[in-house]
């Protein structure tokens, strides 16, 4: 019997051409594979703190498919300078 999981993706090249990614679920027992075009907008568990996300385009440019919250960048440093504007806000 097939057991239901939400997959937990890492990039891989598929071919010799080393030009087609796909994405390979990492968790023990599971081989399935996808397409990074059509994980686009799905459901996913992050590959750093393994919390429920929704695949984005950034993330697809990741070799393991990780949230906004576990990346370290401009984008978001600025994401969370606004949230605590907000949340100082509201008070």
């Amino acid at each position: 019997m097939k057991k239901k999981h939400i997959h937990k993706y890492k990039r891989v090249n598929l071919g010799r051409d080393k030009k087609y990614h796909v994405l390979r679920c990492t968790l023990p027992h599971c081989t399935h594979y996808i397409d990074k075009e059509l994980a686009l907008n799905r459901e996913a568990l992050c590959a750093i703190c393994e919390e429920k996300m929704i695949i984005t385009r950034a993330a697809l440019r990741n070799v393991r498919v990780h949230c906004l919250k576990c990346t370290r960048s401009k984008k978001r440093n600025e994401v969370e300078r606004i949230l605590e504007l907000i949340e100082t806000g509201m008070r």
